[in-house]
């Protein structure tokens, strides 16, 4: 064996992987393009990205221990938690991201009480999922007073497109997609219903082993523009999604349907 070859796989075998969880669309984008995480960890420390559709499969994975890290909306650790998921709360943003009900071009659907008896779409598990309970309840209506349709977004952008919905409860960057290329209209956003926060999650076993590499996440992490910073910080207990919110959203996380921001 070359010295070199011995070197390199010396190198190899030292290192320390962080297996990261992410979305389209969010600031960890930034993060992969510019290197950020590499450029602070250095060559001792493996950084791999592994894209998700939505939150709710990004933490099955975590909870399967095939992921170490994740950002994800306000909703999927609710489920999470519920599940018995070992993870920490890691750190909170406020989100920048634009979550909306959109309707097809030229619906009569004009608010949200004319959902009433009509079929909406969201990833079920996801903050669209609570969106959707939270947009509904602006008019003293429920989940029972729609037809809910329980999509991921890449087949609820096809079933939008293909004019089998009357409402698609969606985020970032899949609502504005839906209003430039396939003339949605907004019916409601997040913001009218009081914003959200997104969450940074770490596994409890890759948190207590590597608390240096949870701590460097923060310190390679600038926030966008005129954004909110990251509180980097574990967060008190009283400030976290509860288990109990689940029912909140009307799923549960023992059912079949898989989990999705």
């Amino acid at each position: 064996m070359s010295a070199t070859l011995a070197t390199v796989l010396a190198t190899a075998s030292a290192q320390t992987e962080i297996r990261l969880g992410y979305q389209r669309g969010d600031f960890t984008t930034v993060m992969i393009e510019q290197g950020l995480l590499e450029a602070r960890f250095g060559p001792d420390v493996a950084v791999t990205w592994t894209l998700f559709t939505s939150g709710p499969p990004m933490l099955e994975a975590l909870a399967a221990g095939s992921i170490d890290f994740a950002r994800t909306g306000d909703t999927p650790p609710i489920f999470a938690q519920a599940a018995g998921t070992p993870f920490v709360y890691a750190g909170a943003q406020q989100a920048v991201t634009r979550e909306a009900i959109v309707v097809p071009e030229g619906s009569d659907i004009e608010s949200v009480a004319d959902l009433a008896g009509r079929n909406l779409a969201f990833s079920p598990g996801s903050s669209a999922n609570l969106f959707a309970v939270q947009a509904l309840e602006t008019e003293g209506l429920t989940l029972d007073d729609v037809e809910s349709v329980p999509l991921q977004p890449a087949d609820a952008r096809a079933a939008f497109q293909g004019g089998n919905l009357d409402a698609w409860a969606i985020w970032d960057p899949f609502t504005t997609a839906a209003v430039s290329k396939l003339g949605a209209r907004i019916v409601l956003t997040r913001d009218d219903t009081g914003g959200k926060y997104d969450f940074y999650l770490a596994s409890e076993a890759f948190a207590a082993a590597h608390p240096d590499l949870v701590a460097g996440f923060w310190t390679s992490t600038t926030p966008p523009s005129g954004g909110p910073g990251v509180t980097s910080r574990t967060l008190p207990r009283s400030s976290r999604p509860t288990p109990a919110s689940a029912k909140t959203c009307g799923w549960s996380p023992s059912r079949t349907e898989p989990f999705t921001n």
